[in-house]
């Protein structure tokens, strides 16, 4: 049976091979063969070919955890902020950032090499990112590097160390009552720098062997060394995971470049690319509060602006023009790509990859800002708060805590300069990280809640006008007819009863002024005068026109932080008042608005742009940026130049005019003194503004306000002095700003009279 199954399988296995013999003498023949060979060649070199084009030209879609590829960011350059005359306020600079990638190598390698890229900054004078030494680490007054023996201290309050040590995302160790199991018990927070420095060294980073005993790798110097950098991946450690690159230092130089570059495989994983860093240059301290500065996005922000293509990381503009400006400013981040390559022992190499897109730099924002104005303003502001708490202007000394001036050009509402004390520093947010005590300055700003330095007060505070308001309430009773160009007048007895009050003459108590035009009240600044204007032009009517030009509404200004102002009205005291007897309006009320008391509470802002449009006819929006340029040097945007006609009557802007300008002629006070003689007609409304109660929290603020020239203005200036005396007293900064507009030389005036308001 099995020789009947045998013959049975030979017999088919026969005809198989008969009928396979035509395919099989094909591929016999070697001219088919060497053409098989040859067609096989050339399509696994085309194969070949295509997986490499294919690759280069994704290079930028390779998953970072594959291996193959990993990339950087890097950062646009942020775009130019210059002034006016094109002085370069804030650029960007050229710098080189370190990284180091995950490079797979042992515990042991990898220490070895953390300390070579150690010492080999520390050689340069260069700082690591790590973070380490903000709280733990060699005493501040240890400046010898050479000694091996060092001890160790922590360099924040207990409550923060120990917080520190329970992060989970760090070291999480445990307090000694929770310490449950044999892992726990290893992890106990340590009071002693000493004790926690040996248990970083055998315990955590395990840079030590404990069962080598005496016998050490590394001194403590060296192991502190490396534990910075250790830390310095533990708090990257997610980016370290997924194999992308976590920076190790900030402007390397050509040196330190020269010398990974060079030694590749002694610096495995260590790239070096481009960056560009803020850098403001010294006139950015003049402007601090026009110019803003910029900082680390925050958590809120980057909710708002992540659709919009920025990282958690990505630095922004805070304040100022370089938040309102932000979208202009950034450009474009580019991308630099390195390749891996796998050693023999499984140590990985990275090379610069064939791909990559340059960053594309920000647009330049020019400033309405004139930087000589801008100094002047600052610096007489400054000087004149010096004066007044030194007692060097009529003999007695004020607190003069702080002040604000604003420089308004007239016809466009461009911002010519604009200032607020006490202010700060921009550069010291730019130099925090490297500086201690640019850090301590900052938080000095931050935290310092009397002087506020960091608030802009010429649009974020308010201050009562005083007198200076005496000009809202003649346009009112001019536009509304309750006094004419011809038929202006009142009489001023120096007290008298009003509106069941009796009220008196600031000026001229005893005597009074006598029977008197606008001109001369707003001369005079006759508070008679305004009490009679004021109560029979009406509150609605005072109100209303103030609204008109813009006292206390949000004026629009393109940088952040403005306030509205309080502006008085009936339904305002309804809303104020608590008592029901309070919350009627009186005409007292009327008259005190009608100075520039009651109520009455506005920016320096407010009170230039409206003084701008009493006089020109004409609200415009204040702003600070001008033009917007691109790289190629094309207008992005053009300055936004929004222009409201008032329709006031010539004669009514003509009357107002007339009498700001006796101010400087007939008075007899230090605003006379300086500008009787001055070579371009200037006129002037000072402000002695009272706040508070008497009783309590008493101040008068110096408020001063001014244009010229008188027949076609075209700069207008306001700015206040907080808890100081006469407005006059403050007259020296905007002569001094005008001195400046139009080249003239100032002179000095010594203070010899008791100043009319």
């Amino acid at each position: 049976m099995f020789d009947k199954l045998r013959n049975i399988f030979s017999k088919k296995s026969k005809e198989k091979k008969e009928k396979t013999n035509p395919v099989v003498k094909i591929f016999y023949n070697r001219t088919a063969l060497l053409l098989a060979v040859i067609l096989i060649f050339l399509f696994a070199i085309l194969i070949r070919t295509s997986i490499i084009m294919l690759g280069d030209s994704h290079a930028s879609t390779v998953s970072l955890t594959s291996g193959n590829v990993t990339e950087i960011s890097l950062a646009a350059p942020r775009g130019d902020i210059v002034a006016a005359d094109g002085t370069l306020i804030a650029t960007s600079e050229k710098s080189t950032s370190l990284w180091m990638v995950q490079p797979d190598l042992s515990t042991t390698l990898l220490n070895k090499q953390l300390l070579n890229i150690s010492n080999l900054l520390a050689q340069h004078e260069i700082s690591s990112e790590s973070s380490m030494g903000r709280y733990f680490g060699p005493p501040e007054t240890d400046n010898n590097s050479q000694t091996e023996d060092v001890s160790f201290v922590f360099k924040q309050s207990p409550d923060k160390i120990l917080s520190w040590q329970q992060n989970k995302d760090l070291f999480n160790m445990v307090l000694p009552e929770n310490a449950r199991t044999r892992r726990e018990q290893s992890r106990i927070v340590q009071e002693d720098p000493n004790e926690f420095f040996i248990w970083l060294l055998y315990d955590f980073f395990e840079i030590e062997d404990r069962e080598a005993g005496s016998s050490r790798l590394y001194s403590d110097r060296e192991a502190y060394q490396i534990m910075e950098l250790r830390y310095l991946i533990l708090e990257n450690n997610w980016l370290w995971t997924q194999r992308t690159p976590v920076r190790l230092a900030r402007n390397v130089n050509e040196l330190i470049v020269a010398e990974i570059e060079g030694q590749n495989q002694s610096y495995l994983g260590v790239l070096t690319s481009n960056e560009w860093s803020r850098v403001y240059s010294p006139y950015a301290s003049l402007m601090p509060h026009v110019l803003g500065y910029v900082g680390r996005i925050n958590s809120k922000q980057y909710d708002m602006l992540a659709t919009q293509g920025y990282g958690s990381s990505d630095i922004i503009g805070q304040t100022g023009v370089e938040s309102s400006a932000e979208r202009y400013l950034r450009g474009r981040d580019g991308l630099q790509t390195f390749d891996k390559w796998t050693g023999d022992n499984g140590e990985s190499y990275y090379y610069p990859g064939s791909y990559g897109v340059m960053p594309q730099s920000g647009n330049k924002v020019t400033l309405t800002i004139r930087p000589d104005l801008q100094q002047v303003a600052r610096e007489a502001l400054q000087k004149n708060i010096d004066d007044l708490r030194e007692g060097n202007l009529a003999g007695e000394k004020y607190n003069a805590p702080e002040g604000a001036v604003v420089v308004f050009n007239v016809k466009t509402g461009a911002i010519l300069a604009m200032d607020s004390l006490p202010g700060f520093d921009p550069d010291d947010f730019l130099m925090q990280s490297v500086d201690s005590g640019a850090a301590a300055r900052v938080q000095s700003y931050l935290q310092d809640n009397e002087g506020k330095p960091l608030l802009n007060r010429a649009i974020a505070e308010n201050y009562a006008p005083g007198s200076t308001f005496k000009v809202v309430t003649s346009i009112a009773g001019l536009e509304t007819g309750t006094i004419s160009a011809t038929d202006n007048y009142y009489t001023c007895a120096g007290h008298e009863e009003i509106a069941q009050i009796w009220w008196r003459c600031f000026i001229a108590p005893a005597q009074g002024h006598g029977t008197i035009p606008l001109t001369e009240a707003i001369e005079k600044s006759c508070n008679l005068y305004f009490f009679k204007l004021g109560i029979d032009t009406g509150i609605d009517n005072i109100s209303a026109w103030a609204k008109k030009l813009g006292y206390g509404e949000i004026s629009g200004i393109d940088i952040p932080g403005e306030t509205s102002g309080i502006r008085p009205s009936r339904e305002l005291k309804r809303l104020l008042r608590t008592e029901p007897g309070d919350k009627q309006w009186f005409p007292a009320d009327t008259a005190q608005t009608a100075i520039g008391q009651f109520d009455n509470s506005y920016t320096a802002l407010q009170m230039v742009r409206g003084l701008a449009g009493i006089i020109s006819g004409t609200l415009q929006t204040p702003h600070v940026m001008g033009d917007i340029i691109a790289e190629d040097g094309s207008i992005v945007r053009e300055e936004q130049i929004i222009s409201e006609d008032l329709g006031l009557k010539p004669e009514h802007i003509d009357l107002i005019r007339q009498g700001m300008y006796d101010s400087t002629q007939k008075s007899s006070g230090y605003t006379s003194q300086l500008f009787r003689d001055f070579p371009v007609k200037v006129g002037v409304k000072t402000g002695t503004a009272e706040e508070g109660y008497r009783s309590s929290d008493y101040k008068i603020n110096s408020v001063f306000t001014c244009f010229a020239p008188l027949d076609d203005p075209e700069i207008a200036i306001a700015h206040v002095v907080r808890d100081a005396s006469y407005g006059d007293l403050s007259a020296e900064i905007s002569y001094r700003i005008l001195c400046e507009y139009y080249g003239i030389e100032p002179k000095e005036i010594v203070y010899n009279s008791r100043s009319a308001d």
